[in-house]
């Protein structure tokens, strides 16, 4: 399952080696609102999963490195 959280707009870099201030300037601004509109959560982590998850709980798996979102 794939869960898309937003959708960016195209920012467009002529030299992506060496991009213009502008351009810089133009996806500090975007990752900044992005952030703004992420809902505060928390999220259990450890090695096995939470003894009671309900739809929406995250687990971040200290083993494998993956977050887990539940869904039922």
């Amino acid at each position: 399952m794939s869960v898309q959280i937003g959708a960016a707009p195209k920012i467009i870099v002529q030299n992506p080696s060496n991009p213009s201030e502008q351009s810089i300037h133009d996806l500090i601004d975007y990752i900044r609102k992005l952030i703004e509109d992420i809902p505060p959560t928390e999220a259990y982590y450890g090695n096995s999963p939470p003894p009671h998850p309900e739809d929406g709980d995250l687990w971040f798996n200290t083993i494998d490195n993956r977050l887990y979102a539940y869904a039922t």
